[in-house]
């Protein structure tokens, strides 16, 4: 048929870089210079365990914390399968550093053979259980290369007074530790205090700067690392928008067919009374307001910033409302009614601007929220996506 039907047993490929076995090249000895035959540790293929897998989690995105991100993660896929030909206890090839991906061929009729990799990354840790009979479980993790770059060791670096950007470290610590580079687009709130890392890693510089800068950090899934400061945040949600949910079904480019949300208020999601500190100084800000209404919703926080004068900054960024969050989650499947697939697997869409419309039972909105975590979670039959999504505060 032509009609692009998507098909979860035929188009979607689960696959491990295993080595080859048993290929030899003919190659130098080091130790006698003679010509040999000798294996080739570097030959390997992608092997498609679809058959032995039976469902994939993947989950990426930035956890909020009182309206902050307060560190970036890297995101993983959890990969559930059972056979004996690839347990990780019996088969060398799948071991830690094993690399995984997992790819779409999202027009099998019309452009058949052309895959795109949604989710790729390696193996960080596996595990299995067995029962009576032999039979297996194998559950195995994937982390993508966020973590191995948060991870690196910072042996001494050292943050000037007052001359630095959350954005410029963050930067530094890219083009230093990492092979991309991010760049500072727009200001940041403030610049940062002094502070001198020892024996540190990546990841802990790069959490005092997201605070500072009330930024957000995290890596798309072909390995790009992107940061918005607190400016880029803030407009976000008047920059258009890429797609609107709904319960309605629509012919549009741009709709989507929600299956559920989450709906959410509740006064302890934002904080009403923020305490800030940057070492010599000390700051309130309280929305009376809130907190006649809800009592006391503190966030105490040191923020690596420099100067009185940036940390009235720094609070004054932080718009405190009793506006509470209404959607907290919305769940999607990744294929629609007809078979093809929505287009929101083309890009990443971690911060993305989306509407959000719902009209029943008396309820009745149309809102605008970005994304701040996905979800897929994939098995033979389905593949569900869900979203978390913010306003801001």
């Amino acid at each position: 048929m032509a009609g692009d039907v998507f098909s979860l047993k035929n188009n979607l490929y689960f696959e491990f870089a295993a080595p080859n076995e048993k290929t030899f090249t003919w190659g130098v000895s080091s130790w006698d210079d003679g010509d040999v035959w000798d294996t080739n540790p570097s030959s390997s293929d992608w092997r498609n365990l679809r058959c032995e897998t039976f469902d994939v989690e993947i989950d990426k995105g930035c956890d909020v914390t009182s309206g902050i991100f307060v560190s970036p993660s890297s995101s993983t896929a959890v990969i559930r399968m059972q056979g004996a030909d690839w347990d990780p206890f019996s088969n060398k090839s799948i071991h830690a550093g094993t690399g995984f991906r997992i790819q779409v061929e999202p027009n099998p009729d019309t452009h058949p053979g052309d895959t795109y990799i949604i989710w790729q990354g390696t193996v960080r840790d596996y595990s299995a259980t067995y029962d009576q009979r032999g039979n297996n479980v194998v559950t195995i993790t994937c982390v993508d290369a966020m973590q191995d770059f948060l991870n690196k060791k910072v042996a001494s670096y050292s943050i000037p007074d007052g001359t630095d950007y959350p954005g410029d470290v963050i930067s530094d610590m890219c083009n230093t530790y990492y092979y991309g580079v991010v760049p500072n687009i727009n200001p940041d709130v403030s610049t940062m205090g002094a502070k001198t890392y020892t024996d540190s890693t990546v990841g802990a510089v790069i959490a005092d700067c997201l605070t500072a800068g009330l930024g957000a950090f995290w890596m798309d899934r072909d390995g790009t690392l992107n940061y918005r400061s607190e400016e880029d945040l803030a407009n976000i949600l008047d920059s258009g928008y890429s797609f609107h949910f709904s319960t309605d079904h629509s012919t549009s480019a741009e709709h989507i067919c929600m299956t559920d949300l989450v709906m959410k208020a509740d006064s302890r999601d934002l904080p009403n009374v923020i305490i800030a500190s940057n070492g010599s100084d000390t700051r309130t800000l309280t929305n009376v307001d809130a907190y006649e209404l809800f009592g006391a919703v503190s966030l105490n926080v040191n923020v690596l910033i420099t100067g009185s004068v940036n940390l009235d900054n720094w609070l004054n960024r932080l718009n405190l409302t009793t506006k509470l969050r209404r959607v907290e989650t919305l769940n999607f499947d990744a294929a629609k009614r007809t078979g093809q697939l929505w287009d929101w697997w083309l890009v990443e869409r971690l911060f993305d601007p989306n509407i959000v419309s719902y009209n029943i039972n008396g309820i009745d909105f149309t809102e605008t929220y970005f994304v701040t975590r996905q979800t897929d979670t994939i098995t033979p039959y389905t593949w569900n996506i869900g979203l978390e999504l913010w306003r801001g505060i």
